[in-house]
């Protein structure tokens, strides 16, 4: 096994990760992302479209399904009106009949494929839109990364090691594109759902919402508290991943004298430390970032059942709806199985939403430190600048010639 990290180690960076460095690490982003701000707010703008669009064919298809089909209770005036049927028929009745209830299985199904075909085709879009725009914002650090390591001395580049900047240039820049997800676009797709979850589940009874909006404080709690340790051990873990490829670097580039010199044994057992220490560091830093997400699923596992009790139990009573205004014109206007599956789905997206974001705030606190350790090389001030008055070079035609070119050492070497 591998030793954990020094305690001195664990208190520097106590000291250095503060929530204050990580929002300055998350505010130190926003030139990278400011090119694509248009394609984000149209990305976000189309996905609410898609949201309540799915939403209204979900209220007409269970209005159909769960209300008529199933329970064979009068159909609301809204999904009558969008298929055009008849309300002396659907609405207007103490109880469908038979007939009645079978004219509505086509319409029911055609529902759902309209449904289907507009998210699928839409997540599709949508996700490739995402893409494009992520990698356009990875892209821009990734080039500004490569220009300030060529900008710095030879001196620097004797000194540091080059796997360290394969591994800074190549993993820890790709977290910015995760970063963008779940400062920016994550949360506020995860609240949007939350926010409609909750309003739907108000209109069946306030209460059931309550209990929805009470489970969020524990779960912001846990965050707060797991927030510290998961950077540090994030923070050591890349540490650790970036030393891993430093020595696979150094040992493929200098393969030859290795062999030579026969110390593939020795370097074999370096290896094999280096990578053990690697390994435990993620593992470490992963099952902190578990056990956050078992305290929160249990917390909100908790609320999701008390929400389907009370809505069985309310279903089985046939109580009246409380936003009945709202709810009757989808054939809601008592409690019964279509209300249930209604209250139970839009909780248990919503809930959801809220599990889904304190997994994405834990796997963030991973991409600030890849993110962080990407501005330490940003802020290196080049050894070598230009003079003030320095002009740019003008076209080369014939070449490049030196003239009263001299070499020295400095006196004080």
């Amino acid at each position: 096994m591998t030793p954990s990290p020094s305690a001195g180690h664990v208190n520097e960076l106590s000291q250095r990760l503060s929530f204050r460095w990580v929002l300055n690490i998350f505010l130190r982003t926003w030139p990278f992302i400011r090119p694509s701000l248009k394609h984000f707010g149209i990305f976000l703008g189309l996905s609410g479209v898609v949201a309540l669009v799915g939403l209204f064919l979900v209220f007409v298809v269970f209005g159909f399904t769960t209300t008529g089909i199933v329970a064979g209770d009068p159909v609301g005036t809204v999904p009558v009106a969008v298929w055009g049927l008849d309300p002396d028929v659907y609405v207007n009745v103490e109880e469908l009949t038979d007939e009645a209830r079978r004219g509505l299985i086509w319409p029911a199904i055609l529902t759902t494929i309209v449904l289907l075909g507009i998210t699928v085709s839409a997540g599709v879009g949508l996700s490739y839109y995402s893409i494009w725009i992520f990698q356009q914002v990875n892209q821009r650090m990734r080039l500004e990364l490569i220009d300030r390591l060529q900008a710095q001395s030879l001196q620097f580049h004797a000194n540091a090691k080059a796997g360290d900047a394969i591994y800074r240039v190549y993993q820890d820049s790709a977290m910015v594109t995760g970063l963008v997800r779940s400062i920016l676009l994550e949360p506020l797709l995860f609240l949007g759902r939350y926010v409609v979850g909750l309003a739907v589940v108000a209109a069946f009874d306030p209460f059931l919402a309550l209990v929805l909006a009470l489970a969020v404080p524990p779960v912001l709690y846990l965050g707060y508290r797991f927030s510290g340790p998961l950077r540090r051990r994030f923070r050591v873990a890349r540490e650790r991943n970036s030393t891993l490829t430093s020595r696979i670097q150094e040992s493929v580039l200098g393969i030859r004298v290795i062999k030579a010199c026969h110390a593939e044994a020795a370097r074999g057992a370096d290896f094999l430390g280096h990578s053990r220490a690697a390994l435990d560091a993620a593992f470490r830093a992963r099952v902190s970032l578990t056990v956050l997400g078992i305290l929160a699923f249990a917390v909100i596992g908790l609320a999701t059942l008390a929400v389907e009790s009370v809505a069985a139990l309310l279903s089985n009573a046939n109580a009246q709806t409380f936003g009945q205004w709202i709810l009757l014109g989808y054939g809601f206007a008592v409690w019964n199985y279509g209300s249930f599956f209604m209250v139970t789905n839009r909780a248990n997206e919503g809930l959801g939403s809220v599990r889904a974001l304190i997994a994405t705030w834990g796997r963030a606190q991973d991409m600030a430190m890849g993110l962080g350790r990407v501005f330490e090389i940003l802020d290196l001030v080049p050894d070598v600048q230009d003079a003030p008055d320095a002009r740019p070079l003008s076209g080369i035609e014939d070449g490049v010639t030196f003239d009263a070119v001299t070499f020295g050492y400095e006196p004080a070497r």
